[in-house]
């Protein structure tokens, strides 16, 4: 089931999810929390970064438009979830949902931002 699970969001376009020796969607859930806690710092990181560039409008505007992608990412990926209320998939479905955005998000900073560098 976590190998149908994993492929489902390969097939919909998903970047892949690092978590291939799960056995249950508890073990699944828990390293897909992992990752997504990963991630967050590493886009808070980013967006330090970015806000350490700016100053007056363009400060307030880069904050304006994070504030309003993390209230974005927030409300689809728990639409998302929704669409399997009452099953084990929920919270796997949200968490997917958060990697996913967070990704597009880590990327679209380092493009538009930064320069096209990397992490580190």
């Amino acid at each position: 089931m976590i190998h149908l699970i994993l492929m489902v969001g390969l097939l919909a376009g998903n970047p892949p999810i690092q978590c291939e020796d799960a056995r249950s969607t508890v073990e699944l859930r828990n390293c897909l929390r992992e990752q997504v806690d990963q991630l967050d710092i590493q886009l808070k990181a980013r967006v330090g970064e970015v806000e350490n560039r700016f100053s007056g409008r363009s400060l307030v505007m880069f904050a304006r438009s994070q504030r309003a992608w993390s209230l974005f990412r927030d409300i689809q990926c728990e639409s998302e979830a929704l669409q399997y209320e009452g099953g084990s998939l929920a919270g796997i479905a949200g968490l997917e949902c958060h990697l996913r955005l967070s990704q597009t998000r880590f990327a679209d900073l380092l493009r538009v931002y930064l320069g096209g560098r990397g992490p580190g």
